[in-house]
């Protein structure tokens, strides 16, 4: 007897997966100040957190602050529509240059905060609004101009100190100045530089106590030719920047962030002649050597200045290998603990650098012997070109002052 066998193969045609229900979102922007049209401005949506909501005690995730789709710019008449919204609550966020921008003014952890009065505050400062599915929600803004400052920073002999950063600090709940945009949603809003005149302005403040904070920095840079990764018919440069020194200089032209005077800013005003001198006449160079015991001077190690009170840094520096010394520029005058740590004496290498590249040789180094951590007070009043730091042994106690 034979038996046939039917052997049946069954094809499940794949349905297509349904497209995520989204809504639109659509509006106008208008400038307060001029009931003009805010034009080509910068619009995004950015998601309401579960602990925003009047469900207390929901957890709420930093995800849940990533803005809907990309950014749109509003037409000339000022109008926008984003498409593909998923259905949610939502602030809208417009950026536009010199105007408050509401979402600026709280830490991502308020816009997320439960508490009656923080919600209170948030909900004043910006409202939200739903989109649903397959629907149309439209939100008009309305921009209020916020204040500026203004200034002009130079050098004591009246030359302009151009291109220098300029930031604007705040007090935080501590009484410490910080920087105005640490831990806020946009960043680096109350930052700016000076142009070739030493002028600076920075737009879209809300008013309150500020101080303001200018960094002198020198930067060396080094340029490195080489064929791109997995194309090496292909060139491509890198440049490289280090920082030699930053130099900071804070209103009322001290050189400390603790003592910074104080500034107050209106609604909506325009400050001006908030200025800052760096006075070079009481800037100085210290130079010196760091040295074991047996007196051999050591070629590798990091210096530094602090201030004895606080011990905040106030520059630093690496021994040369070539003059084994080390060369601290601009130090103003004062009272200061000069440390020493990782230093060692050390050998130079000079390797090759992949075929293609420029330069073909490069520097390395290799260490010989390292020692232990040193500190001695130095005063500065002038140059100091004659400074010896003597370390230990490695594992020793900290050398004492000569």
């Amino acid at each position: 007897m034979v038996m046939l066998g039917v052997s049946t193969n069954l094809a499940v045609a794949q349905q297509p997966a349904r497209p995520e229900p989204v809504g639109t979102v659509m509006g106008r922007v208008t400038c307060a100040d001029t009931q003009r049209p805010g034009r080509l401005a910068q619009v995004k949506l950015v998601r309401v957190p579960a602990g925003a909501d009047a469900k207390p005690g929901t957890p709420t995730g930093m995800g849940d602050m990533l803005a809907a789709g990309n950014a749109v710019e509003t037409s000339l008449d000022g109008g926008y529509v984003i498409h593909n919204v998923k259905p949610g609550q939502y602030w809208v966020v417009v950026d536009q240059e010199g105007y408050l921008l509401p979402l600026g003014q709280f830490t991502k952890k308020e816009l997320a905060a439960t508490d009656d009065e923080t919600k209170t505050r948030v909900a004043k400062a910006i409202q939200s609004f739903t989109v649903e599915a397959n629907q149309t929600a439209r939100e008009d803004v309305l921009l209020e101009r916020g204040a500026s400052v203004s200034g002009t920073v130079t050098y004591d002999d009246g030359t302009p100190a151009s291109g220098i950063s300029i930031q604007l600090l705040e007090k935080d709940k501590s009484g410490k100045w910080v920087s105005r945009e640490t831990g806020r949603y946009r960043g680096f809003y109350a930052r700016s530089s000076t142009d070739d005149n030493g002028h600076y302005r920075i737009t879209g403040l809300p008013a309150g106590e500020y101080a303001t904070e200018a960094d002198l920095s020198v930067s060396d840079h080094e340029t490195t030719t080489g064929p791109m990764p997995g194309n090496p018919t292909t060139m491509m440069t890198m440049e490289m920047q280090k920082t030699r020194f930053s130099l900071p200089l804070y209103s009322g032209d001290v050189m400390r962030r603790p003592d910074a005077k104080a500034w107050t800013l209106g609604v909506g005003e325009a400050r001006a002649g908030t200025d800052l001198v760096f006075p070079l006449a009481k800037l100085h160079r210290v130079d010196g050597q760091v040295v074991a015991k047996d007196g051999h001077v050591i070629n590798g190690g990091d210096v530094k200045l602090l201030y004895p009170d606080d011990r905040t840094e106030m520059t630093s520096a690496t021994v040369g290998m070539d003059d084994q010394q080390f060369h601290m520029d601009y130090v103003p005058e004062g009272e200061f603990l000069l440390t020493v740590t990782g230093a060692k004496d050390v050998t130079k290498l000079q390797v090759a650098n992949p075929e293609g590249y420029s330069p073909r040789f490069h520097d390395e180094t290799k260490t010989v012997k390292t020692y232990g951590d040193a500190e001695q007070a130095l005063s500065v009043k002038g140059d100091v070109s004659d400074v010896v730091a003597m370390v230990p042994d490695a594992g020793k106690a900290k050398a004492t002052a000569p």
